[in-house]
């Protein structure tokens, strides 16, 4: 049984019916380049799904990463802010306000 179903899935069947209720049933072996080409097209088919299951994780590692550098960045913003002094946006102000505090403390 287990040869007869080999045989069967090399071979390409087909009938053709008569007006008088025959049958011609006609067997012709597979070319072997057909072998190959379903080979190869399952391969691009593994190849291309394992592509897209990786391309699936990176876009969920992109995702998270941005949700998390957007937390950081709030929290940066949050805890980095001098209060009480009018030029934050002035950095040369800023730098030159700390250094002037740290020298009278001396």
């Amino acid at each position: 049984a287990a040869s007869n179903s080999k045989e069967q899935t090399d071979t390409e069947s087909s009938a053709q019916g008569n007006d008088d209720g025959n049958v011609l049933v006609l067997q012709v072996a597979k070319h072997p380049l057909h072998h190959e080409t379903e080979q190869k097209v399952r391969d691009v088919v593994l190849a291309s799904s394992r592509i897209q299951k990786g391309l699936g994780m990176v876009l969920k590692l992109l995702e998270e990463s941005e949700q998390v550098q957007n937390e950081l960045y709030s929290k940066y913003r949050q805890d980095h802010v001098f209060h009480g002094y009018q030029s934050v946006d002035n950095p040369k102000s800023l730098i030159r306000f700390l250094s002037q505090s740290q020298d009278d403390n001396f």
